[in-house]
């Protein structure tokens, strides 16, 4: 399989108008055309597919597909309501929005929901979510949609311990240990530059691709299976926060306060006996 760039694509002009007259208020999936001309191209996805091969799907509305399966009405119930990938590839069949936002004609059939999940496999391998995301927020910022600051410093970095004898706080800690999600290079660059002994099993497909790539895909990751073991005290204290309802629920609106809702659970559990 392979990609035909796609690029420029205009949106059917009777898919245009049937879909504006249903919406006249339009939707999230027609606010991502119209004000982003969609968040990505397929010539963004060439590196993942053979230059040769049967031409396949676009993997830029794939890519919008899975996006807007994630995002849609949250404008309307204010919480995240999953589309399964049976119920995405039913929208891009039948939704006019969902037309509206890939642009195909309004007798386009579709494709199999499966689709998603090939997709989504090809995205898990190495940093190309990273990669990808980095690319919509370049565009969201051209768009003027998202504003440009400084990079927002990694959580570690706010970490702070008083010394027990005075003097300026711990700002770096003995050991980090972190589940496969963490298992990135950026994690993993990052840790090391600021010279922090981790231990973070490396993902299977992480596993295979460095195999794959023999002498040029570097040595394996450091692994402690005893260290690593002891995840799960810090996982029970967290459950026990979770036992303060607003902690559980996370309902705050601002960070702060829900930094200060988890401080004030904290202080419950030390005093109590």
């Amino acid at each position: 399989m392979s990609v035909r760039p796609r690029s420029g694509v205009q949106i059917p002009v009777l898919t245009a108008q049937v879909a504006r007259a249903s919406n006249p208020r339009g939707t999230t999936a027609m606010w991502v055309r119209d004000r982003l001309d969609g968040l990505w191209r397929d010539e963004d996805f060439e590196a993942w597919y053979p230059r040769d091969g049967r031409p396949g799907l676009s993997p830029a509305q794939l890519a919008t597909v899975c996006v807007l399966q994630f995002l849609q009405f949250l404008q309307f119930l204010q919480f995240l309501l999953n589309l399964s990938d049976r119920q995405a590839a039913e929208a891009v069949r039948c939704r006019l929005d969902f037309k509206y936002a890939l642009a195909p004609e309004l007798d386009d059939p579709g494709f199999h929901h499966r689709v998603l999940g090939d997709f989504r496999n090809r995205l898990a391998k190495d940093d190309r979510a990273d990669r990808l995301l980095d690319l919509a927020l370049e565009r969201l910022k051209a768009a003027r949609l998202v504003k440009a600051r400084g990079a927002r410093p990694p959580v570690l970095e706010r970490i702070r311990v008083p010394r027990p004898a005075g003097g300026r706080s711990r700002t770096r800690p003995d050991h980090l240990s972190g589940d496969t999600a963490y298992s990135s290079r950026r994690n993993r660059r990052y840790l090391r530059r600021r010279q922090i002994k981790h231990t973070i099993p490396e993902r299977r497909d992480q596993r295979a691709h460095r195999r794959r790539r023999g002498r040029n895909g570097g040595r394996p990751a450091g692994f402690d299976p005893a260290r690593y073991a002891r995840r799960n005290e810090v996982e029970r204290l967290i459950s026990r926060l979770k036992l303060h309802r607003a902690v559980a629920t996370r309902c705050d609106k601002r960070a702060y306060i829900f930094h200060g809702t988890v401080t004030g659970a904290a202080i419950r559990l030390w005093l109590k006996p």
